[in-house]
């Protein structure tokens, strides 16, 4: 664990906000280009991207992974030292950042997760497939993880949170039926 006076900054905000300025012509992606390609229908259609709405000002600092920021598979650096400030807030003894989004993350942790199970059960003699618990309404990314490591579900019914009605109310005017020879295809 770190002293709580180690959490008094941010090196990987630090670093980008020493970074962005400096960029002159953004040649990465997001296709955006730090907001200055942001299209025209979206800065009129939309409050914060308006001159003076803000998230011009934040998408100057939407960037990838530049040699500036630290690599996510180096062991120094800005995104280093804020992984490491991340573990020692969360307990952990290591923290890893991960990009694509959390189906990323679902998919890196179940597959590690089946793998040890997978490891434990052979040093075991064991072969069956490992069984994932999972609530019926799981998303999407957990049954890709499911499909991708090869574990077997074993589904739970979802609690229903209580100002949730038990019965939905019926759809006013139902969708018109039709047959899959019907539907146009592109």
């Amino acid at each position: 664990m770190l002293p709580p006076s180690a959490h008094s900054h941010a090196p990987l905000v630090e670093a980008l906000l020493r970074t962005a300025p400096t960029i002159r012509a953004p040649f990465f992606f997001p296709g955006h280009k730090m907001g200055a390609a942001t299209p025209a229908i979206l800065r009129r259609t939309t409050p914060l991207l308006r001159p003076g709405g803000g998230v011009e000002r934040l998408l100057r600092y939407d960037v990838p992974e530049l040699a500036q920021l630290g690599e996510l598979l180096s062991d120094e650096g800005p995104v280093w030292e804020a992984e490491r400030l991340a573990a020692s807030a969360f307990g952990a003894r290591r923290t890893w950042f991960l990009i694509n989004g959390s189906t990323a993350g679902v998919l890196a942790a179940t597959l590690a997760c089946v793998q040890i199970w997978r490891q434990a059960r052979a040093a075991a003699g064991g072969e069956d497939a490992p069984l994932v618990l999972l609530p019926r309404n799981a998303h999407k990314s957990a049954v890709h993880a499911l499909i991708t490591s090869g574990a077997e579900p074993s589904w739970l019914v979802p609690e229903v949170h209580a100002s949730m009605p038990e019965e939905p109310e019926p759809v006013a005017t139902p969708l018109p039926k039709t047959s899959a020879s019907s539907t146009p295809r592109t």
